[in-house]
């Protein structure tokens, strides 16, 4: 069981390369399906 205070600890360790991982996989579909740019900005 985690102690208080854990849970967010493991939170903010995963949520950095977590993010790059989905960024690098949306990065990974746009250039599969053409589309390098992401012109909903």
């Amino acid at each position: 069981m985690l102690k208080e205070g854990q849970l967010d600890e493991l939170t903010h360790r995963l949520i950095g390369p977590l993010t790059r991982l989905l960024r690098m996989e949306l990065r990974f579909d746009r250039e599969r399906v053409g589309r390098l740019r992401d012109d909903r900005r």
